[in-house]
């Protein structure tokens, strides 16, 4: 489709240019015509002749360019967004399986609409549950095209091979990595240089603010929506995490209880649990608390836990805030080896450091130059909007 697509486009500017060459072609020969009679005449009245004559065929050429450029219908979808080479202007339809009986947050790039705000909008998703453990609930058909969307690869696989063998595969929460050799997906959540030494043929995409933090983001009032730069908020730092995902986890959650903290720890706002929950408990911080301290943050601390690509990133920049990110020895042996390698090779103004033990010397510095930590955030923000429309729309050509 792209092909095709590219091949009428250049066909329709061809048509332009020689359309547009054969009407200038009497104007042209007017001009060699006449210009004989201007030899005898004085200097004066050729120069001012040959001036009248050139803005003349500028016009002209200017009006061509304008009423025969290609169709804006050729260009652009219906909506008048970008439409990225591999679709038509006309909206497809995509039926969604998600695997009922995984809780919602995997599926939140779906059901947050995470991919219809940065995909091309010529994509519509539909969402279909079904329990791929319970053969009686499986459609009579779907329709293609369609993807069929888990975290638990066995179930996931069985099903599809069983009643949509002509899907395509999604698979969600594979923070370890362990469905990289796998044959037979075709996109993935988490990333790592591992899928380029097994050859993985999967597209990746990012994860994306979570479910719950959307829903409250989205519910704020317009007011408390806007993004403040970080010169204006209140907090220097948030550290909201559960300790038992990583030990990378557990040595941040040291440093910020001991003295190296002050004099930041006044304005910080810590929320350390225990143990990681599916779902949320009193050690927890609410999903709208959540989203109203990182509207006021300016840093977000997002070490390792399972994976060190994580929500809270992503959550982070959507409230202006900036994450920071130790690749540590955590990061280093986790077994997605260098898993937001694509992040920094495309430039994220992410804030990374060799370990933790550099936050405060790094944060100190940054807070130095608070006009330059308002550029940053704004470069984020395009960074992020360029980052995620580039993976949805490679993902939906």
């Amino acid at each position: 489709m792209a092909r095709f697509k590219s091949e009428s486009v250049e066909q329709q500017d061809r048509l332009s240019f020689f359309s547009g060459s054969l009407l200038l072609a009497p104007l042209r020969g007017l001009i060699r015509g006449q210009f004989e009679n201007f030899k005898s005449k004085s200097r004066p009245f050729q120069a001012f002749g040959l001036v009248c004559m050139a803005i003349g065929v500028l016009c002209f050429s200017a009006w061509s360019l304008i009423t025969l450029r290609p169709s804006d219908s050729l260009l652009d979808s219906p909506s008048k967004s970008h439409t990225p080479h591999g679709f038509q202007s006309t909206s497809v339809n995509l039926s969604v399986i998600l695997d009922a009986k995984t809780y919602d947050y995997p599926f939140s790039l779906f059901l947050a609409g995470t991919l219809t705000r940065f995909g091309s909008g010529s994509v519509s998703y539909h969402n279909i549950r079904v329990n791929f453990e319970n053969d009686t609930e499986a459609p009579n058909s779907i329709a293609s095209p369609c993807l069929v969307a888990g975290r638990r690869l066995k179930p996931l696989m069985e099903w599809k091979e069983k009643f949509a063998s002509h899907c395509k595969v999604f698979l969600t929460s594979d923070e370890f990595c362990d469905g990289a050799g796998v044959s037979g997906i075709h996109v993935r959540q988490y990333d790592g240089a591992n899928m380029d030494r097994e050859k993985v043929q999967a597209a990746y995409i990012p994860l994306g603010p979570r479910l719950d933090f959307w829903a409250a983001f989205a519910n704020m009032s317009a007011a408390k929506r806007t993004i403040l730069p970080p010169s204006k908020r209140n907090i220097i730092y948030n550290a909201i995490f559960s300790k038992s995902t990583s030990e990378s986890r557990k040595q941040l959650a040291e440093l910020l209880n001991s003295s190296e903290a002050f004099p930041y720890s006044s304005r910080a706002v810590l929320k350390i649990a225990d143990e990681w929950s599916q779902q949320l408990s009193e050690e927890h911080m609410g999903p709208a608390e959540y989203a109203a301290t990182l509207m006021d943050t300016i840093f977000t601390l997002s070490p390792t836990g399972h994976h060190p690509e994580c929500y809270r990133m992503f959550e982070a920049i959507e409230a202006g805030s900036i994450p920071v990110i130790a690749l540590d020895e955590e990061y280093r042996r986790h077994k997605c080896s260098d898993s937001l390698r694509i992040m920094r090779m495309t430039g994220a103004p992410i804030v990374f450091v060799s370990d933790w033990r550099h936050l405060f010397v790094t944060m100190r510095y940054l807070l130095s130059d608070l006009k330059s930590l308002d550029r940053r955030q704004g470069e984020l923000t395009k960074w992020y909007n360029r980052f995620m429309s580039g993976r949805v729309r490679a993902f939906e050509s």
